[in-house]
C-alpha cells in the first residue's frame, strides 16, 4: 500500500472516530506526525505501544563475526541498533484469519 492509499483509507474511516470531514491533507500531517513521534521516541531508547497494533523498540545487536559472501573472507560485523516491532495479539489474529 502506498502512502497516498493509506491517507485515503484513513480519511474515509475518520468518521468512525468522530472526525468526519477530515481532509486528505490533515490525514497526511497526522500520519507524518505519528511517524516522527515513533522515530524520536525509539531513537531515544523508549518504547512506543499502540494498543491493537503492537509496539516499537530499539534493540542493540552486538558486534559479531561474519563472512563476506563474495570472497569467503572472515569479517567483523559492527554493532548496531535495530528497530523491533512486536505485533499485538489482536493484530496477529486478524492477519492469520
Amino acid at each position: 500500500m502506498k502512502k497516498s492509499e493509506l491517507i485515503e483509507l484513513v480519511k474515509n474511516r475518520a468518521h468512525v472516530t468522530g472526525m468526519a470531514g477530515v481532509s486528505a491533507a490533515q490525514c497526511d500531517r497526522i500520519i507524518q506526525a505519528l511517524c516522527e513521534v515513533i522515530k524520536d521516541e525509539v531513537s531515544r531508547g523508549g518504547d512506543v505501544r499502540l494498543p491493537g497494533l503492537g509496539s516499537f523498540r530499539a534493540v542493540h545487536v552486538a558486534e559479531r563475526p561474519g563472512r563476506n559472501p563474495a570472497t569467503g573472507e572472515e569479517i567483523t560485523i559492527a554493532a548496531k541498533t535495530r528497530v523491533a516491532f512486536n505485533a499485538a495479539e489482536s493484530f496477529r489474529v486478524a492477519v492469520n484469519r
